[in-house]
């Protein structure tokens, strides 16, 4: 065991873990920050993952008629997003859990070295990398702070299906509505109905569509 500490191999294993949680740490971040400015701009990103939750939230409306819970609609596919094959949630677990063993490890190298009666030096050397290797990842992700960026996200695309895209859809349906409407009362207007003839109308699919459409609501 004293080789482990003779060659500062743990030194090593500390600084390792260290730049690979906080690498991965700016990985989550440059993802989070790309969905952030995409969500920023809804109505004109080109981003897969904002045209897809646009796409199925307007299908689902559409054939709906109804989104009840708009917070669960957006936190679904935004922690579904991947990255390698992996959701960024589970890159920013990784990140989290090599932190955690990097203080394990400095706690435990530096207890093994003052049981090993290995020297003051290899146990404050130990220790001491651990603090700074865990310091550094505190401090990145104070100054990322990719829980708000995450929050952010959130806000952004509610705001967008809740206050721009819903009633865009539903000034639509109803302009149809009004459209189908106005079209079938002209449909009627232009056959004049006989007094002592038998009534009889050519329509065509459509037309006949639009006009049950129209009945239908008229009696509802």
């Amino acid at each position: 065991m004293s080789i482990i500490f003779e060659k500062q191999i743990i030194l090593y294993i500390l600084t390792f873990l260290g730049v690979l949680s906080i690498g991965l740490k700016f990985l989550v971040n440059s993802n989070y920050t790309k969905l952030l400015n995409a969500s920023d701009k809804m109505g004109q990103t080109n981003d897969v993952l904002m045209k897809t939750i646009q796409k199925k939230f307007e299908t689902s409306l559409a054939t709906r008629n109804t989104m009840n819970n708009v917070d669960i609609f957006v936190d679904k596919y935004v922690y579904r997003y991947k990255i390698a094959g992996l959701y960024l949630y589970t890159w920013e677990n990784l990140s989290f859990q090599m932190f955690v063993f990097c203080m394990i490890i400095s706690v435990v190298g530096s207890m093994t070295a003052l049981g090993m009666n290995e020297g003051r030096h290899a146990m404050l050397s130990t220790l001491l990398a651990g603090f700074v290797v865990c310091g550094l990842w505190i401090l990145v992700d104070g100054i990322l702070n990719i829980n708000m960026k995450r929050e952010m996200i959130h806000v952004n695309v509610t705001h967008y299906l809740d206050n721009i895209c819903r009633p865009r859809m539903e000034s639509q349906e109803k302009e149809q509505r009004k459209a189908d409407s106005s079209l079938a009362e002209e449909l009627l207007r232009m056959r004049p109905i006989p007094n002592d003839e038998e009534i009889h109308f050519d329509f065509s699919q459509e037309e006949e569509r639009i006009i049950e459409e129209v009945l239908r609501e008229y009696m509802a």
